[in-house]
């Protein structure tokens, strides 16, 4: 979410996580960087956050999770995500990339790229119409 405000200063960022700690330090951490007032960030269990469902659809969404819960969270993305959205998933290892791109296939998205790296997988996906 950070990243993305420091990249799009005029977009509207939502930050998501199911940790409460982890949107305390998000929060500490998007203050240090100076965009702090421009990320909504909100603990729950990703598109079903409170809000989240609100502000869609969105154009652009990240994920940086482990591949079950991204393979759960599939048909929900899909549901947020507008026609040609951008969609990053990281956090996986190589091995497990090719049944979240199966899930996520599945529910209209065509991968763009899959970078590894040291064991680890980033897909980048677009939704189709």
């Amino acid at each position: 979410a950070i990243a993305a405000a420091r990249a799009w200063p005029l977009a509207a960022i939502h930050g998501v996580d199911i940790d409460r700690q982890s949107i305390v330090v998000a929060r500490e951490n998007a203050a240090a960087n100076r965009v702090g007032a421009r990320i909504r960030f909100t603990c729950g269990p990703g598109v079903s956050a409170p809000g989240v469902r609100d502000a869609a659809p969105f154009d652009l969404i990240v994920a940086n999770i482990l591949a079950e819960p991204l393979v759960v969270l599939a048909p929900e993305i899909r549901q947020v995500a507008e026609p040609g959205a951008a969609l990053v998933l990281s956090g996986l290892l190589v091995r497990e990339a090719p049944r979240v791109l199966a899930a996520y296939r599945a529910q209209g998205f065509a991968l763009d790229r899959h970078r590894r790296y040291d064991g680890w997988s980033t897909l980048t996906l677009v939704k189709r119409g």
